[in-house]
């Protein structure tokens, strides 16, 4: 086959490719990662204001002559142009559909992907950078099928993201949904769930540090069943030396599962030091004991 040849059919195939497909044929589905690794796709990403929240606005151009259906993966991680602002952790699992060299937006729920930054404002640029490990993606998954509240779900991303403890995956306001979801990470990462629980109060102000140490503190959390101990049960505070720091007399919540009491910490009124948090009934019988180690420097930030 000659030159002039070559390039008719060239031509010939290049009109077929974008010929309209007819009423029977269907888009062609393709994940975000793929799209962009086959160069299907061109993406400009900009912030939207803040993190923990539909945070970051994808306007997507299909560059090629077909329709496209692009899912979002979980755990895309987006960095900014200024490095002094958040990375944003995409939620994932949704989906924007491009016609044949068409345009279209879509904006995602994100989580920040670095605590010591400050949360971005609006209209900042972004790019993608890589998506974040299995574990990270199945948590993200686990958000979604449970509807764990935001800001929760943002202390797992820091897990993953900045090595936060696993302590700190805890809200006071939903303290049973939080056990579980901390129980859920742990899993995936073969540790153990801790004795108690660090409980920041997060800030989602655009241009400001996320983690604030005035707002910190440590809970943990006391159960039993209403058939377990002899007559009462106590629940009881010592110092390491031994000594009676508080007893814990109010604060008790009673289901059908049956008794639950938090204990709480704060480093900026508690001497630092560790106590001992015992569960004992009227025949002195220890059925629970948890350390709690208050230390106002190592958790004054937890940056990374």
């Amino acid at each position: 086959m000659d030159t002039h040849q070559l390039c008719r059919t060239a031509m010939f195939l290049g009109c077929i490719c974008c010929l309209p497909y007819n009423s029977h044929a269907t888009a062609r589905t393709i994940s975000f990662k793929k799209a962009i690794a086959a160069k299907l796709i061109t993406v400009k990403a900009t912030s939207t204001g803040g993190y923990c929240g539909k945070s970051l606005k994808l306007a997507l151009r299909n560059n090629c002559c077909r329709d496209l259906r692009v899912t979002i993966d979980p755990g895309l991680i987006f960095q900014p142009e200024n490095q002094s602002y958040q990375d944003l952790v995409v939620l994932g699992n949704e989906a924007v559909a491009l016609a044949p060299e068409g345009y279209s937006e879509i904006t995602l729920q994100t989580f920040c992907g670095k605590s010591y930054a400050m949360g971005p404002e609006t209209n900042l640029p972004y790019h993608y950078w890589k998506q974040g490990d299995s574990d990270m993606i199945r948590t993200l998954d686990y958000v979604r099928s449970n509807r764990v509240e935001p800001h929760l779900a943002q202390k797992a991303v820091w897990f993953f993201t900045n090595n936060h403890s696993i302590a700190s995956i805890y809200s006071y306001d939903n303290s049973e949904v939080s056990e579980n979801f901390a129980r859920y990470v742990a899993a995936l990462r073969h540790i153990k769930l801790p004795d108690y629980f660090i409980d920041h109060r997060l800030n989602n102000r655009a241009g400001e540090r996320t983690v604030s140490a005035e707002q910190l503190k440590l809970y943990t959390i006391m159960h039993w069943g209403a058939n377990d101990g002899y007559r009462h049960m106590y629940v009881t505070v010592y110092k390491e030396d031994g000594t009676i720091y508080k007893k814990i007399e109010a604060g008790q919540v009673i289901d059908k599962y049956g008794y639950t009491v938090k204990v709480q910490f704060d480093p900026r009124r508690d001497p630092q030091g560790a106590y001992l948090v015992t569960l004992h009934d009227d025949a002195n019988k220890i059925w629970d004991r948890k350390k709690v180690v208050v230390d106002a420097r190592e958790y004054q930030v937890p940056y990374n």
